[in-house]
């Protein structure tokens, strides 16, 4: 049996939940950053990423 963990293969509603966190985060005033490694797990799943 294999574990996949979130941060190495996100599915596309877990991406939009980090964004949103994200989001959510710069919009009052940066109280929110992900991390390093949530920010990578998410660079193909942003709107401007290349498919």
């Amino acid at each position: 049996m294999t574990h996949v963990y979130l941060w190495e293969s996100p599915d596309r509603l877990q991406a939009a939940y980090l964004l949103l966190l994200e989001s959510l985060g710069k919009a009052d005033d940066g109280s929110y950053q992900l991390s390093e490694v949530k920010q990578q797990a998410v660079a193909s799943h942003r709107p401007d990423a290349e498919a």
